[in-house]
């Protein structure tokens, strides 16, 4: 019963998505389900942003959603960006899941939570092309929670910004 739940609201979620990400002004929107809802450590997510206009402003969204049966208060992550010119920057990514409370940061319903950051905030990327960005986690111990969904969203920005170097 509790599959079928996360099931169903996996499915609501990514159709709130997609009706979001056609009403809005990104230029990206992409979801990747984690296979059998079981994120083990060497599961990597490979999202291809399209880089069209290299004098226009971006950010970048990533939104994590999981069950409330996650028992830390964050989540490490890499986060690798691979440049047209053949040069790659990984960055390490921390998520804050809980305060020292222990209350959730993300937005919870029922037993989901999501949670959403800010990866790039008003750049430019030097070249056009597709841009490869890998995300996977950092080693932890027996780490197998279910029901992950990454959603990344890459959106025109309107302010001034610095150049991503990759």
């Amino acid at each position: 019963m509790l599959k079928t739940k996360i099931t169903f609201l996996g499915t609501i979620y990514i159709l709130l998505m997609v009706a979001v990400g056609c009403n809005s002004k990104a230029q990206y929107s992409e979801s990747k389900s984690i296979p059998n809802q079981e994120w083990k450590q060497n599961f990597k997510t490979v999202f291809k942003i399209p880089i069209n206009d290299t004098t226009q402003l971006y950010d970048i969204v990533l939104t994590l959603r999981t069950t409330s049966d996650f028992p830390y208060r964050n989540l490490w992550m890499y986060l690798t960006i691979d440049g047209p010119a053949g040069k790659s920057r990984k960055l390490p990514l921390n998520i804050i899941t809980a305060d020292p409370s222990g209350r959730w940061t993300g937005d919870k319903s029922g037993s989901v939570v999501t949670f959403d950051t800010l990866l790039v905030n008003h750049n430019r990327f030097p070249k056009k092309g597709n841009i490869p960005l890998h995300s996977n986690r950092r080693p932890r111990k027996k780490f197998f929670l279910k029901s992950w969904i990454l959603h990344l969203i890459f959106i025109p920005a309107k302010n001034n910004a610095w150049i991503i170097q990759v």
